[in-house]
């Protein structure tokens, strides 16, 4: 929101700035001409630019003024539950980078050309005995390939990765870290640039599921889909941040957009994540 606000302002004096160059520019020019301006002139111009200078700058301030209202109506609507009847459950799951096979630490990578095909509900793909992943193709046709294994280094966007199902251990037995590992107080908060947050909290379970994944995959980064489709940000990319320590309580998602920030929370908050 602050953001906004301050390019609403500037927006407004680049306006006025524009305005009073080119009222400049006609004195200039009149000034320069074989007949000087007479004083009724430039005092018509100078209380031109100032009322135009006035009328941009309370445009500019009513803005704001509706700016910081719209943010504080944000902030009052997050303590309104959504209802629980719009909402259905649905299967959420924090998801790894598929590793060449033997338990390799490179990763596999296919092209922009195709979106990896997951199994219905998560992140598994649908991998044949030669390592060929079935893809969608960008005209829509279904196929196969066979992704490259690259160290994570080397890779740039996670759009670019096969992810998996993330496994972590539950009392010696492993198991896939889902949302039935959370507690439901997740809620949106806002960060110093107001962008939203939603915080979470781990079960006892959760803990011992999370905590070994996470330390597993340090310098890994790890995605989150919600009924087999990604989490996406605010500008489409895929949330992926990399593991940097082992996590055990508390997790955050940060870059979603407000709406889909307050339906996460709001499903993991009523118990709907499975």
């Amino acid at each position: 929101m602050k953001r906004s606000r301050l390019l609403l302002i500037f927006g407004g004096m680049a306006v006025a700035a524009v305005v009073a160059g080119v009222i400049t520019a006609f004195v200039i020019a009149s000034r320069g001409s074989d007949a000087a301006p007479s004083p009724e002139l430039l005092a018509t111009v100078e209380a031109g630019a100032k009322t135009t200078n006035a009328r941009l700058t309370a445009q500019a301030g009513t803005a704001t003024a509706e700016r910081a209202t719209e943010s504080a109506t944000y902030k009052v609507k997050l303590g309104t539950p959504i209802p629980v009847d719009s909402l259905q459950p649905v299967t959420l799951m924090f998801c790894e980078p598929l590793r060449e096979p033997g338990g390799g630490t490179q990763v596999a990578v296919i092209g922009y050309e195709a979106q990896v095909v997951y199994r219905p509900g998560g992140c598994q793909p649908d991998i044949d005995a030669s390592g060929a992943i079935t893809v969608r193709n960008k005209d829509g046709s279904i196929g196969r390939v066979t992704p490259t294994y690259l160290a994570k280094r080397d890779i740039f966007s996670p759009d670019n990765f096969v992810w998996t199902p993330a496994k972590g251990t539950l009392n010696g037995t492993q198991v896939v870290m889902t949302g039935r590992y959370l507690q439901q107080n997740a809620q949106v908060e806002f960060d110093p640039l107001e962008e939203p947050i939603v915080t979470f909290q781990m079960t006892d379970d959760g803990q011992q599921v999370f905590g070994s994944l996470s330390e597993r995959l340090i310098g890994y980064p790890i995605a989150t889909f919600l009924d087999g489709v990604p989490v996406r940000g605010t500008h489409g990319q895929i949330l992926a941040p990399t593991i940097q320590a082992k996590i055990t309580s508390d997790g955050q998602f940060t870059g979603l957009p407000l709406d889909a920030a307050k339906r996460l929370a709001a499903i993991i908050a009523n118990g709907l994540a499975r």
